[in-house]
């Protein structure tokens, strides 16, 4: 069961010898058949054409880390989240030494850093070291914001049903979570194919949402995920494994580092619905200052996101409707003062 995203488009890009695009970071192999996913890694291609760098070349370690969490959830939400970090494991692992220094010296009581906890100032202290260590991991955080109105990114019109032959592992599920697994199995996928290399082992570690909410679901889904991914992959990778939170020891390393996606997802969830209507009003290409009513926690965490001069680079893919089309791609760069010493605040820049 693969289920390819809908809408289509044509592309073409240079190729190595590995089959994979000539660019450092992002590998953009063209497959119209992939839909809409193909039309986010082309806008990624491009994305990365305009700002060298975007993606970093992953390719060379021996393990990647993917770490995803999800937000929108709540009603009043405009826009779902889908945030991951992928980065090189070896990075993870001195990260992982150094985030349990902050940890004793703020937290060491065990509570989880969230962005629906930064009501609590023992954590807000906690954050500003928090993020700044964060900075120091090799790799992405990518953050897909999709508008709700696209009730389903898999057909043209209303949701999937779990009558649907083809999700026959899914007829107990309801059909809004059965879109989630997807777009997260096919998100997931798609990074692999950009950014993965040959003989790589991978090990994602994924919240514990209602898609893996006890064995059987985490059976499911890791099974949707291999077949996705098959599709997506022009290469081998080595082992490739699926863990929840719940695999955290006690540490709080694994639960840290779901911090990091757990935290851009809040955010982005939180900054949806200004970013859409300003892209409608003004278009691409634009830059727009901060908003001057966000709330402290968004306005840090905004601050810390526009800083594209660290290891840990950050890029947003917003999906929403445009103009007489079902959907419109917006990569969107959030940019700040380590960008250039003439600007003063946060702004977001978009293509």
């Amino acid at each position: 069961m693969s289920h390819k995203a809908s809408g289509s488009a044509e592309s073409s890009t240079l190729e190595n010898h590995d089959g994979l695009a000539s660019s450092d970071g992002w590998a953009h192999v063209p497959e119209p058949s992939f839909g809409l996913v193909d039309n986010i890694s082309k806008a990624f291609e491009r994305f990365e054409t305009d700002f060298v760098g975007a993606f970093p070349n992953l390719r060379n370690a021996t393990r990647l880390i993917l770490a995803s969490d999800y937000g929108g959830d709540h009603a009043s939400a405009s826009h779902t989240t889908i945030t991951f970090v992928v980065a090189d494991a070896e990075s993870i692992s001195d990260w992982s030494v150094a985030q349990q220094v902050v940890r004793n010296r703020f937290i060491g009581d065990g509570r989880r850093v969230s962005y629906k906890g930064l009501t609590d100032q023992q954590k807000m202290r906690a954050l500003p070291s928090f993020l700044a260590l964060a900075n120091c991991i090799k790799g992405v955080v990518v953050s897909f914001v999709v508008d709700k109105s696209l009730l389903s990114l898999f057909q043209p019109v209303g949701r999937l049903s779990a009558h649907d032959p083809e999700l026959g592992s899914y007829e107990s599920w309801k059909p809004a979570t059965i879109e989630r697994a997807l777009r997260i199995s096919h998100i997931a996928s798609m990074l692999l194919r950009g950014i993965s290399g040959s003989g790589q082992d991978v090990l994602w570690i994924t919240d514990e949402d209602e898609i893996v909410a006890n064995e059987s679901r985490l059976r499911c889904f890791v099974e949707t995920f291999g077949n996705i991914a098959n599709h997506y992959l022009n290469h081998t990778l080595g082992h490739c494994r699926v863990a929840t939170s719940a695999s955290d020891t006690g540490a709080r390393d694994i639960e840290d580092l779901l911090a990091i996606p757990d935290l851009v997802s809040g955010l982005m969830a939180d900054v949806a619905p200004e970013l859409s209507v300003k892209l409608t009003l003004c278009g691409a290409g634009q830059f727009f200052p901060a908003p001057p009513t966000a709330k402290s926690k968004v306005q840090l965490l905004a601050n810390w996101f526009s800083d594209n001069s660290q290891p840990l680079r950050r890029v947003v893919c917003l999906v929403d409707r445009g103009r007489g089309a079902k959907y419109r791609i917006s990569c969107i760069r959030f940019n700040g003062t380590m960008d250039s010493i003439d600007q003063k605040q946060s702004f977001l820049h978009t293509r």
